[in-house]
């Protein structure tokens, strides 16, 4: 190790300029570094690493990509909806459990995200991704009758204070069978699992919760409201994840038959 450092010394020595620059960088102030990870832009996208989507796709949490993969196989949805893309994570998962089967559309308002999302995208198989905000984006969906009878939706759509969950709640209330799960959620007498906090004004914030989602649903549906109960063991084992449990609600419209049909067979 000794001799590593003179080593290096005497390089550094050679390039005094070098030198200088590295001493600037370790003492500059905070700002700086939060500046690198706007750098990262400018590394093309072949070039950038991304994470396994088999064991990162929704937040590493293997129950929940376990439930998502029974969803997909008992009720069989006709299409499948994802707002807020980010970096794919979780778009590339749903593609890799759909297959062909069904198409999958998502959404990508910020402009950085949605590229190099496209980008990563541009293999997948089926998967539709648009540059619009998630409320008119499921909207459009809705009114253009591409989802047919029983979409499944992931909301995950939030950014810069902008929390758009009551709006596409509303823009698929008409749809007669859906099934939904929101991300970030409030879990009731859980507080292991982590959810989102928003500023709607000044000082004033809140977090998704059943009462904040109420106005948005339809009186006319059915719903049937489920929450996790499982452990940070049982959804990473031993692995060290940064997210930690994050919480989630499961919401199933007008869907009472066709699950209990479900729990019938199984």
């Amino acid at each position: 190790m000794i001799k590593m450092n003179q080593i290096l010394k005497q390089k550094l020595q050679r390039w005094p300029r070098f030198f200088l620059f590295l001493v600037v960088l370790k003492r500059s102030p905070s700002w700086f570094w939060n500046k690198l990870g706007a750098w990262r832009q400018l590394v093309p996208y072949r070039w950038r690493r991304y994470p396994d989507v088999t064991f990162y796709g929704f937040h590493g949490d293997r129950v929940l990509r376990e439930l998502v993969s029974e969803i997909i196989e008992e009720f069989r949805p006709t299409a499948l909806v994802e707002t807020g893309t980010h970096k794919t994570t979780t778009t590339l998962f749903l593609a890799k459990l759909a297959s062909t089967r069904m198409p999958i559309y998502t959404c990508e308002i910020s402009g950085p995200y949605f590229r190099e999302s496209r980008w990563r995208l541009h293999k997948a198989p089926g998967v539709i991704i648009q540059q619009l905000s998630s409320p008119v984006f499921v909207n459009r969906l809705v009114k253009q009758k591409a989802l047919g009878e029983r979409p499944f939706f992931f909301l995950d759509a939030h950014s810069g204070g902008n929390v758009p969950l009551q709006e596409e709640l509303r823009a698929l209330s008409s749809l007669q069978q859906a099934i939904v799960i929101i991300d970030d959620f409030v879990v009731p007498e859980r507080s292991d699992f982590g959810h989102d906090v928003y500023e709607y004004a000044l000082g004033k914030v809140r977090s998704y919760d059943l009462e904040f989602i109420s106005p948005a649903l339809n009186a006319q549906h059915d719903y049937q409201v489920f929450f996790p109960q499982y452990t940070a063991q049982e959804a990473f084992g031993n692995n060290f994840i940064n997210d930690g449990l994050r919480g989630y609600l499961v919401l199933l419209v007008n869907l009472r038959s066709e699950l209990q049909r479900a729990h019938a067979a199984g």
